[in-house]
């Protein structure tokens, strides 16, 4: 198997055999590429702070690499790294939904790239979740050290070191520093073998 993927592998529906990955793009299943280490670290760090303040306050529900149904596109079946869909979008008292893709439309979608990605498939990401509805887009680059906050396809803020990512009217309250986020940046790797 090649170490890079020039692209995505596509099977029709009806071949689905229980693929762990992947999404449904114009009715066929797509195989999703490997997040790298620093990107899926990235993810899951950001995911546990959201996961923690949105419990606390009882705001509503954070998933990771949870496959989502968004409402009117009919064949698309997306895996978004993070959601968060609030309370009265999905009171918990409806506990989660059986099968594979949860119908709903979250308030907030967060992609962290990895070096599989490709800018086209983002840009169309984003341009879905917005003409579905979601409120916010937030991709965020571990490799620089970056995170575009997307209130719209066409306006967007960038967060750089120093910045911090800031709830607003979705997670009032919420605030968290990029660079608490992010894993350090690579250092000199070379360990000593002297005693």
């Amino acid at each position: 198997m090649n170490a890079v993927l020039d692209a995505p592998r596509q099977w029709p529906v009806e071949l689905y055999d229980n693929a762990e990955h992947y999404e449904i793009v114009d009715g066929n299943i797509v195989e999703l590429p490997p997040m790298g280490a620093k990107a899926q670290i990235t993810a899951s760090n950001l995911q546990a702070e959201l996961n923690v303040f949105a419990k606390r306050h009882r705001m509503g529900t954070v998933g990771m690499e949870t496959l989502i149904k968004l409402p009117q596109l009919e064949d698309r079946q997306r895996r978004p790294d993070i959601i968060f869909v609030p309370s009265d979008r999905w009171p918990a008292a409806l506990g989660l939904p059986e099968g594979n893709a949860w119908p709903i439309l979250p308030a907030l979608v967060v992609e962290v790239v990895s070096r599989f990605d490709l800018a086209e498939e983002l840009n169309q990401k984003i341009e879905e979740c917005f003409h579905a509805g979601v409120d916010q887009v937030w991709i965020v680059f571990p490799e620089q050290r970056t995170a575009w906050i997307f209130e719209s396809p066409s306006k967007v803020s960038i967060l750089r070191s120093g910045d911090s990512f800031d709830g607003g009217t979705l997670l009032p309250g919420f605030r968290l520093a990029l660079d608490e986020l992010m894993p350090p940046p690579a250092g000199d790797q070379r360990t000593s073998l002297q005693s």
